[in-house]
This record gives C-alpha cells, structure tokens and sequence, in this order.
C-alpha cells in the first residue's frame, strides 16, 4: 500500500511539472504586436486677402497695394521642412505674355526674417513646421510700381505660388534647405491668384 502511494505521489508531481512546463512554454511563446503608426505629410496652402479669407479675384491700377497673404500650414501628423516658389506674371489683353523685365513694377512685401530667399523663385522657411502649426506669412502684399506705362494698360496680372513639403524625420541632418538636394519628387499644392487688367486711366 505505502509502495501503491509512492507511486501515485509521483505520478502527481509529474502531472504537475508537465503542466507547469506547459504553462512555461505557452509564456515563451507568447508575442506582442508593437503597432507602429507612420507620421503623414500634408500641407495646406493658405491664400488669402487682408481679412483672412481665401484670395478673390481684385482690381489694381498702378501705384495700387493688393492686401495677399501666403503662408504653409501642417494639417498632418509628421513635422516638416517646406518651400515655396512664386511665379508673377502678366498678360497683355491679347493673351501675350508680357516680360517683367524691372522687377521693381510689381513688389512683393517678403518676410526675410523667417524665410530664405532662394534660387528659381524658391523661398525657404528656416525652421521645421510641427502638426497643427502654421509658417509666418512669406508675403502680405503685393504692389503695384506708380511708374507702370502704358504698355500695361489692361493687363492681367497671375501670382502662381506652390507649396511643397518634405519630412523632417531622418532628414533633420540636412536641415531645411539641403534637405531638398536628397530628396526626390514631392507632391506640391498650388495656389493661383489672378488679379484683374490694369484698366486704362
């Protein structure tokens, strides 16, 4: 009898290191999935006139100030370095294109405090632009030169602007002007404001 409960103590202690071991072995195994979620980079671009709202179409003559405020705000969840490039130009009331050759004729009030003025009509924003915070303005205003001649007589001046943006994580060693030297092709948002012909005095 005594040999009968050895027996059957050992038998339990057996059954109950299996199951311990059991246990041990589903606790190895077990996994845990790290859900990692990618930071987004969207901007919008802001046009807008002096009250904030977006830009219309206006009326100049020369010697005009146009109130026009331009400026790149994060509407994503990742930080990143932007740019913008403006393109002025003017058309004739036939359609042609009529060379700016005196920049003078048509000013934009810039802020060259916060924004670095680059090559190809490029303007660079010195720092990195966080989720749900916005650049400085890169302009306020355009103005029109008292000095413009006939030869622009109803004309119709275009300000096209393109925002782009770009990551600012693994790229923050470049900093936010080097930065777009190694990077590809990045989608942009444009901006295009039409302000009516100069009429005739």
């Amino acid at each position: 009898m005594k040999k009968k409960w050895t027996i059957a103590a050992v038998l339990v202690l057996v059954v109950a290191l299996l199951a311990v071991g059991t246990w041990a072995v589903f606790s190895a195994v077990d996994r845990a999935d790290n859900v990692i979620t990618m930071g987004s980079v969207k901007l919008a671009l802001h046009d807008e006139d002096g009250a904030g709202q977006p830009f219309t179409t206006v009326s100049a003559m020369p010697g005009s100030v146009v109130d026009k405020v331009v400026y790149v705000e994060n509407v994503g969840s990742g930080a990143f370095y932007t740019r913008v490039k403006i393109t002025p130009e003017m058309v004739d009331a036939n359609g042609e294109i009529i060379p700016l050759t005196d920049r003078s004729l048509l000013t934009l009030e810039l802020n060259n405090t916060d924004w670095i003025d680059g090559e190809g009509g490029y303007y660079y924003y010195k720092g990195a632009v966080d989720p749900n915070t916005a650049t400085t303005e890169l302009f306020k205003q355009v103005k029109f030169s008292k000095d413009m001649g006939n030869e622009y007589q109803n004309a119709t001046v275009h300000i096209y602007v393109t925002a782009e943006a770009v990551q600012t994580a693994n790229l923050d060693k470049y900093g936010p002007i080097n930065v777009w030297k190694h990077v590809g092709t990045v989608k942009a948002s444009t901006s295009s404001t039409q302000i009516d012909p100069i009429p005739t005095p």
